[in-house]
């Protein structure tokens, strides 16, 4: 019996996964519970971290805890405090499943003075890739410090990874290694970026996947121009000779770093877009996007060649080609403008039909290009979700009558409403009748009518309907309208309503059961 309810109490957890604060409370209640929180808030320690890879002084402080103590030891100038940390009793790094090279590379940057040789940095990769771990998720930046591929138990570690997430200028020996090795890649992230990118190799290894069904094609815009600063980048003639460090793994297997690239297989300045001749950042983004247009069309054709198999495609930028219709199979669909001036040309979106197309998620994209991907979806959406698309009162009635006219099965919707057109909400929910979620956004610039809004959704919301979030900018302050709501609300399903303030992005949550 405690067998089954350890099994359960595990499943009951795996559930709470996104949910830290509840996983956080139940480490507290015994050991049993300890031992199947862990591993779940272990699994992928760098979630809450994002770019430029800054990694909070605790988990540096658990990372370093597992060191030797002559390693620990030569970190006490650093401005941590890992003196009177003790031996964990997890191994914690056992449990990581998800390998992000990018923080990595971060620590290596706080630990470089005091690092002369790199032992502390291939002890901290010891510490991932050994026969204790194994890997889903890896994530390799554009320069990866050390050669994973390298290490002894780099194959077996890898070997099943699902995600992987790598820059198109990555070095050729780790990209073949992954075509070898990594067999049973699903989830794909491409990073394209500005130059010396290595196409031939990521196509192959493209093309040696055989169950590729997510794709995030991404283009890493820079937010201004800049230019490498060389001395950032490692000297390899200062790498150790691993052969000497006895308690390592045999590091004369490992590669000899005189064949290491000079500084000439970095792009010279002289190939670089002169930016003195930018007059303002749009000159520069519309330079910067005509870029290379021939390496988009190679991976984009590689891409198309998984149309029977691929189910979710992410792109930051328009295709050049129009492989996007061979994918007759897609389910999922996200198309995001990154760029400062979100001035990209998508009409190549337009006239052409997914028809098993469930989900569009679009932020910054012309409402155009939105209203004909549902024109052209058939009814098979289900949830549709958009992002700072503008449009005038007239393009709002008009993709609110194609979401109501085109998509009867609908099951989520995020969009932006103007007064013009609450009758067309109406109408709306009468026609979705599968509605479960409504998020409602509003122009900050409008004086909106709450009052209207409230009393359409009390009145003629689907049975099915009971989440509502609500962008607003007053409504906090004129409680009485959602008294209304909720006065004629009673005697149906229980409901999640949110409030989002859009003036100091806080989140209040309200639940009514």
């Amino acid at each position: 019996m405690s067998k089954l309810n350890t099994d359960i109490l595990y499943l009951i957890s795996k559930e709470l996964q996104n949910d830290k604060k509840t996983l956080f409370s139940l480490l507290l209640v015994n050991r049993n519970f300890c031992e199947i929180i862990v591993p779940i808030l272990w699994k992928n320690p760098w979630k809450p971290l994002n770019y430029p890879y800054k990694i909070d002084k605790l988990l540096i402080k658990v990372i370093f805890s597992h060191l030797s103590e002559e390693s620990r030891n030569k970190l006490k100038n650093l401005d941590l405090p890992i003196n009177s940390y003790k031996k964990p009793f997890f191994n914690y790094i056992n449990f990581c499943k998800h390998l992000d090279l990018n923080n990595l590379n971060a620590i290596d940057r706080i630990i470089y003075t005091i690092d002369e040789n790199f032992k502390i940095k291939f002890e901290i990769y010891d510490l991932f890739i050994n026969e204790n771990t194994k890997f889903t998720h890896l994530y390799i930046p554009q320069q990866s410090g050390i050669p994973i591929h390298l290490f002894p138990e780099a194959k077996r570690c890898f070997s099943e990874i699902k995600f992987l997430s790598c820059s198109t200028v990555i070095n050729s020996n780790i990209l073949v290694w992954l075509t070898e090795t990594c067999k049973s890649i699903n989830e794909l992230e491409i990073i394209v970026e500005e130059h010396n990118n290595n196409y031939i190799h990521i196509t192959k290894l493209i093309d040696s996947l055989k169950n590729l069904v997510n794709v995030y094609f991404l283009k890493n815009y820079p937010k201004y121009p800049t230019l490498p600063n060389y001395h950032n980048f490692p000297n390899y003639s200062n790498y150790p000779n691993f052969s000497n460090y006895s308690n390592y793994p045999n590091y004369s297997n490992y590669l000899n770093y005189s064949n290491y690239p000079s500084y000439s297989y970095y792009p010279t300045y002289s190939t670089y877009i002169n930016y003195s001749n930018y007059s303002n950042y749009s000159n520069y983004y519309s330079n910067h996007l005509k870029y290379n247009d021939g390496i988009y069309r190679i991976l984009e054709n590689s891409l198309a060649k998984h149309a029977s198999t691929i189910q979710y495609i992410k792109l930051t930028k328009p295709p050049i080609t129009r492989f996007l219709s061979f994918f007759v199979n897609l389910k999922k669909l996200e198309l995001i403008d990154e760029t400062e001036t979100h001035t990209m040309k998508w009409d190549c979106l337009q006239n052409f039909s997914l028809p098993h197309l469930q989900i569009i998620e679009v932020s910054n994209i012309p409402i155009n290009v939105l209203i004909s991907l549902i024109e052209n979806a058939s009814e098979s959406l289900i949830e549709i979700k958009t992002d700072c698309v503008s449009h005038d009162v007239i393009n709002n009635r008009r993709i609110i009558r194609v979401i109501y006219n085109k998509c009867p099965n609908l099951k989520y919707l995020k969009l932006l409403f103007r007064n013009h057109n609450i009758l067309e909400l109406k109408k709306l929910l009468i026609n979705c009748q599968y509605l479960r979620g409504l998020y409602i956004l509003v122009d900050l610039n409008e004086d909106f009518y709450w009052e209207n809004v409230f009393l359409i959704l009390a009145e003629s919301s689907p049975n099915n309907l009971f989440r509502f979030k609500f962008n607003i900018s007053q409504i906090l302050n004129e409680l009485e309208l959602t008294q209304i709501f909720f006065d004629k609300w009673k005697d149906r399903a229980p409901m999640l309503l949110q409030f989002k303030d859009c003036y100091n992005n806080s989140l209040e949550d309200f639940k009514w059961i």
